[in-house]
C-alpha cells in the first residue's frame, strides 16, 4: 500500500506540488511543511522550505519561498566536494589523501579555509556549474563575485534536489562517493572550526531520529542580510530530505534567526522525530489531526497484517486492508478488540473509526461485528443475530442499554447481558430478548436448561400483558406485577390423557359434553400469534388439558445478572 499521493493544492500561501523537477506529486501528510511556513512568518523570518520522502517520491515545499534565492552561506561546500569527487573519479585531476582528509573536515565542521583552497585549486564557479547542470538545478548560480564562494545563490527546492540526486545516483556521483559525502554529514560536529555552534534546525530538532545527516551554513552581515540554513538527510534509511533556509535583515540579530530555523523544525515535527505515515493510513492519520490529534506521533513503520498493514501510534493504532481501508482504533475498544486477536479473530478488520454512542459512550464497528464502549460497562463485543436484535431495539439508546459483557457460551446457543436484560441466541429460535421480571423468572427455571428452553420470541402486548414465548411454553407479566407461566402440552402427555379419559367415559351418542372443559386457556394456541418453535411435539394446541398456568418465582431483579 505504499501509494503516491495526489495535487494537494495551496493552503496559507504555501504550495505542495511536484514541479517539473520528476519528483512525485504532494503528499496530504506534509502539511507540516504548512505549520513550518507560519511559523517563520510569525517571526518575520524569510524562510525556504522543502520536503522530499524517498520511499514514496512525495514532496512538499512552501511555494514561492522555496523558489526564492538564498546566499548559500557554507550550503555550496556540498558542491565543492561533488565536483572534486566526481572529476576525480573520471580522472580530470588528482585528489591526495591529504586533500581527501580535507573535504571530510570541510564537510563536518564547515571548515572555510579548506573550501576556500578547493575553491581557488580546482575551477571556483566552474564547480557550481558543474554541479547545476548534472544535477539540473534550476534555481542555482554561481556567486556575481566569484571571488565569494558562500554568495552562490540556492533555493530551498534545488537543495532538495541535489540531495535527491546525490542519493539515487542519478547525479553522476559513484556510490562510493556519495557514501563518503552522507557518512561527513552524518558525523557533523557540534561546531564549526570558526567555534560556531552548528547543530541548530534539523540535529536539535529531530533528537528522536537514529542518523540525521547535516549540512548547515551561516553568514552574517553580507548583502545586509543574516543567514541560517539548516538542510540534510534523515533516517539510518536516508529516507527524508529536509531543507530550512532562513533570512533576516542584519539588524535582527543572528540569535533571531537560529531561533527562527529551530521554531520552524521543532513546529514541523513537534515529536523530535518525522511521522513515517503514508498510504491509506496516512490519510487517516492526517485526518484525525497528525501529530497533533488524537493518535499522538507514530512509534513504527508500516507493519504486515494478516491480509493488510498496521502502524502503531502513541495513542493507538491503523489498520489497512483492500476490503476495509483504513481506520483507527485506540483506547478500551482496542485493548477488547486484541482479546479476540485484532484481525486474525472472529471481528476481523475495522470498517469504521470510532464512533460516539449515548452517555458519552462510543463503538467501532468490525468486519464480522462491533465493540462498544461506555464508562459504566467498558468495552464489549457482540456480532450475528444478538447485535442485529439488539441494534433493532435502538441498540445503547433501547430497553437494554449497553452490552456488560461479550458474548457468553449457552447449552446449544449463546448469549450477551446488557445494562437492563439479556439476548439469548440459538441456531433452532435466533436471538431474542427479555428483561426485568420475566429474564428473573426464566433465570429462576435455569434458563434455556430449564423446562422452558430458550426464548421464541421478545417482550410483545397481549390482553394479558407482557408475554414472552420460549419453545415450550410463555411468561406472561400481568399488570399486578406477577409473572403467569404457560406450559405447552406434549403430544405424548395429551394420548395418554386421551386413552385415560376413554377407559372411564361411556361412549356418548351425542357429541362429547363430558369432555375436560374447553374453556381452559389454550396454552399453545395460534391465536396468540406466538411463532413456531419448531418442534413437533409441541405444536399442536393443547386445547382440551387443564390450564398450566400459574405465578412463578422472579428469580432476580432482572438486571442482566444470574
Amino acid at each position: 500500500m505504499r501509494l503516491i499521493r495526489s495535487f494537494v493544492a495551496l493552503a496559507a500561501g504555501v504550495a505542495m506540488v511536484a514541479g517539473g523537477t520528476g519528483v512525485a506529486q504532494a503528499d496530504p501528510g506534509f502539511t507540516v511543511v504548512v505549520e513550518g511556513h507560519a511559523e517563520a512568518g510569525a517571526r518575520g523570518t524569510t524562510a525556504g522550505i522543502a520536503l522530499l520522502d524517498r520511499a514514496t517520491g512525495s514532496y512538499a515545499d512552501n511555494g514561492a519561498n522555496a523558489r526564492l534565492r538564498f546566499g548559500s552561506a557554507s550550503l555550496v561546500k556540498l558542491f565543492i566536494a561533488d565536483s572534486m569527487l566526481r572529476r576525480a573519479a573520471h580522472g580530470q585531476i588528482a585528489l591526495s589523501q591529504a586533500d581527501r582528509n580535507s573535504m571530510a573536515v570541510m564537510l563536518r565542521s564547515s571548515d572555510d579555509p579548506i573550501a576556500s583552497s578547493f575553491w581557488s585549486r580546482f575551477g571556483g564557479s566552474s564547480m557550481v556549474s558543474d554541479v547545476v547542470g548534472r544535477y539540473q538545478l534550476t534555481e542555482t548560480t554561481p556567486p556575481t563575485n566569484p571571488r565569494y564562494w558562500g554568495m552562490t545563490q540556492i533555493s530551498a527546492h534545488d537543495i532538495a534536489m541535489y540531495y535527491r540526486g546525490l542519493l539515487d545516483g542519478t547525479g553522476g556521483l559513484s556510490p562510493s562517493d556519495r557514501d563518503f559525502i552522507v557518512a561527513c554529514l552524518r558525523q557533523a560536529t557540534s561546531h564549526g572550526t570558526d567555534g560556531v555552534y552548528q547543530w541548530f534546525g534539523l540535529h536539535d530538532g529531530l533528537p528522536r531520529e537514529s542518523a540525521v545527516g547535516v549540512k548547515q551554513g551561516w553568514m552574517s552581515g553580507v548583502d545586509s542580510h543574516i543567514y541560517r540554513h539548516s538542510a540534510g538527510i534523515v533516517g539510518a534509511d536516508s529516507r527524508y530530505v529536509v531543507v530550512v533556509l532562513g533570512r533576516d535583515p542584519a539588524g535582527a540579530g543572528s540569535a533571531h534567526t537560529v531561533a527562527a530555523v529551530n521554531g520552524v523544525v521543532q513546529k514541523m515535527f513537534p515529536g523530535g522525530l518525522i511521522p513515517r505515515v503514508q498510504g491509506g493510513i496516512g490519510d487517516t492519520y492526517y485526518a484525525t489531526g497528525g501529530p497533533r490529534g488524537g493518535l499522538g506521533l507514530p512509534r513504527s513503520e508500516e507493519l504486515p497484517a494478516t491480509g493488510g498493514a498496521w502502524q502503531l501510534f502513541d495513542k493507538g493504532r491503523i489498520y489497512w486492508s483492500p476490503a476495509t481501508g483504513a481506520h483507527f482504533v485506540w483506547g478500551s475498544i482496542l485493548t477488547a478488540w486484541e482479546a479476540q486477536r485484532f484481525e486474525n479473530g472472529r471481528l476481523g478488520y475495522p470498517t469504521t473509526d470510532e464512533r460516539y454512542a449515548a452517555g458519552g459512550g462510543a463503538w467501532t464497528a468490525f468486519q464480522g461485528g462491533r465493540i462498544y464502549w461506555s464508562p459504566a460497562t467498558g468495552a464489549q463485543w457482540i456480532r450475528g443475530g444478538i447485535l442485529d436484535v439488539w441494534a433493532g431495539q435502538g441498540a445503547e439508546r433501547g430497553p437494554l442499554g449497553f452490552p456488560v459483557t461479550g458474548e457468553l457460551p449457552a447449552s446449544g446457543g449463546a448469549w450477551h447481558a446488557f445494562q437492563n436484560g439479556r439476548i439469548y441466541w440459538s441456531a433452532a429460535t435466533g436471538a431474542h430478548w427479555l428483561n426485568g421480571p420475566i429474564l428473573g423468572a426464566w433465570q429462576a427455571q435455569r434458563m434455556e436448561n430449564g423446562p422452558l428452553g430458550y426464548p421464541t420470541s421478545d417482550p410483545r402486548q397481549v390482553a394479558a400483558g407482557t408475554r414472552v414465548d420460549f419453545q415450550h411454553g410463555s411468561l406472561t407479566l400481568r399488570p399486578d406485577g406477577r409473572v403467569v407461566e404457560e406450559r405447552a402440552v406434549s403430544a405424548t402427555s395429551r394420548a395418554a390423557e386421551d386413552t385415560a379419559a376413554s377407559a372411564t367415559t361411556p361412549a356418548p351418542s351425542t357429541p362429547s359434553t363430558g369432555a375436560p372443559s374447553t374453556a381452559a386457556p389454550s396454552t399453545g394456541a395460534p391465536s396468540t400469534g406466538a411463532p413456531s418453535t419448531g418442534a413437533p411435539s409441541t405444536g399442536a394446541p393443547s386445547t382440551g388439558a387443564p390450564s398450566t398456568a400459574r405465578p412463578v418465582p422472579t428469580g432476580t431483579d432482572g438486571d442482566g445478572t444470574p
